[in-house]
């Protein structure tokens, strides 16, 4: 029954028209980037039944649209192309189109924090320079705004989508910016590959994951039948009674609720990858975010047709003590899907801040990865240090890490402590000191390899380790990279 009203509302939608004229969807907007090398699905509205003709770069396919209205054709896989082109779709054109590398960055407000905006504390510390000085026609930016959530998927989003080439005008106080992260990212793919690089932006303070995740996914997955709020009512519906264990702030938190108003008007315009951000929202029910990672996964890359679509994540900063589980769920994700790549950003978090600002080295971390495993470039080793494995030898704890040829501990007040901690036979946590670290000289706080041996006062035989578990939680154990180790708990 769920699913029929919403298939209703969708057959409402796509009644309410465009009589007589032949429409694009809204990605397909001037000055748009097209995904090079795959064939790129390109539809629209018409009256029903009416053929339509699409025609660009030298192709030229024909269909017709279905009781519905809507049509679709693919074009060929293209090579990419700095010069603007029309494309047509029988007398409407969409101008200006690049083909290039397109990816998506979504999630929530850190993903979404502006390279310049008018909150000192919500801007990043180098976007205005950054804007000013930034001249690059070639990369472009779209954002997915309009509602502030909607009960179903939308073919078409209340607003219209605007591409807007990466220059001070449009990246500058004023124009509404974009996504820093987004900007730092594009910029970096557009240095190394030399192509067009369009990103689009689909983001919101405070969404949980849930909001995310499609309609289908919810109907699909029997781990996430217990949601009560599937499917979400509209805003006019919507009242704070409605608040519950998953919706707890208000109506944009409901499950499908970003999906539906940010997401689907975007299926299935072929990208390259996603780059996402999110995590703190969901600091309230950790237990399920593995869980509710691998929903939004699957059903992403089901949507954007692509089984091996790329994920490249970040996995959320220090802040207070309500990021650790997120940040442990985020990591065991990370070894389960086998399509996705984590950021770790132990060290640049602001304790007192949720959003820290400084988001060209977030970006630049998932640029390397994004360079290194997607685009093939050698010599580019962007993958944080992990624990292969660890054990005990008398007293000690000897720990082995793999993504490290060596290791560096760096803390600002130039001390050699860390937030190492050794479990002893009933549990207890104590504070572990390193032995095999260089204490004098230049390369203080350096490790000999790969190799960490701890000892913690009155533990004669560890059963555990684990790191940043304990303030400050700020990463200050690096490889040869300058890629922090990430949170991690081992117990027998």
């Amino acid at each position: 029954m769920k699913m029929f009203f919403v298939l209703f509302a969708l057959c409402v939608e796509a009644t309410v028209s465009f009589a007589g004229v032949v429409e694009f969807a809204a990605p397909f907007a001037d000055g748009c980037v097209l995904q090079r090398g795959v064939p790129v699905p390109v539809w629209g509205r018409a009256d029903p039944g009416e053929k339509v003709e699409v025609t660009f770069g030298g192709q030229s396919i024909g269909t017709t649209a279905g009781a519905d209205g809507r049509w679709m054709v693919r074009l060929a896989p293209m090579e990419a192309c700095s010069e603007g082109r029309v494309m047509s779709a029988n007398d409407r054109q969409v101008k200006d189109v690049l083909v290039g590398e397109v990816w998506l960055c979504a999630g929530q407000s850190n993903a979404g924090m502006p390279l310049f905006g008018q909150n000192p504390r919500y801007r990043d510390r180098e976007g205005a320079l950054v804007a000013a000085m930034t001249r690059k026609p070639l990369v472009r930016f779209a954002s997915m705004f309009g509602e502030p959530w909607s009960a179903i998927p939308r073919t078409m989003p209340l607003k219209p989508v605007l591409w807007k080439a990466f220059t001070p005008d449009n990246l500058g106080m004023g124009s509404g910016s974009f996504s820093a992260i987004g900007v730092y990212f594009a910029l970096e793919l557009y240095s190394a590959l030399n192509v067009p690089v369009g990103i689009i932006g689909a983001y919101e303070g405070s969404t949980p994951i849930e909001a995310w995740i499609s309609p289908e996914a919810f109907e699909r997955r029997t781990e996430l039948k217990d949601y009560p709020a599937y499917p979400p009512v509209s805003a006019e519906e919507w009242n704070t009674s409605m608040t519950n264990r998953f919706v707890r702030y208000g109506g944009y938190q409901q499950p499908c609720a970003m999906w539906n108003a940010r997401v689907a008007p975007l299926v299935p315009y072929a990208i390259k990858g996603i780059i996402w951000y999110q995590g703190c929202s969901n600091h309230w029910n950790p237990e399920r975010y593995i869980e509710l990672q691998h929903a939004l996964y699957d059903s992403w890359a089901m949507a954007f047709e692509n089984p091996k679509l790329p994920f490249r994540f970040v996995q959320i900063a220090p802040y207070k003590n309500n990021a650790l589980p997120i940040q442990l769920a985020q990591a065991q994700f990370a070894k389960e899907e086998k399509n996705a790549a984590m950021v770790v950003i132990s060290d640049i978090g602001n304790w007192w801040d949720v959003h820290p600002n400084n988001k060209v080295l977030v970006a630049k971390r998932l640029a390397a990865i994004a360079l290194a495993r997607d685009y093939g470039f050698t010599g580019i080793r962007a993958d944080s240090p992990t624990l292969r494995e660890w054990h005990a030898e008398g007293n000690e704890a000897v720990l082995t890490f793999d993504k490290a040829r060596s290791l560096y501990l760096y803390n600002p007040d130039n001390s050699l402590d860390s937030t190492f901690e050794i479990a002893n036979a009933d549990g207890r946590w104590v504070h572990a000191e390193i032995l095999n670290i260089e204490t004098n000289g230049l390369r203080r706080g350096s490790f000999p390899s790969n190799e960490i041996r701890l000892v913690a006062t009155g533990v004669a035989s560890p059963a555990g380790v684990r790191y940043l578990h304990c303030p400050p939680f700020t990463g200050n154990i690096f490889n040869e990279m300058n890629l922090p180790l990430g949170v991690f708990r081992i117990d027998r």
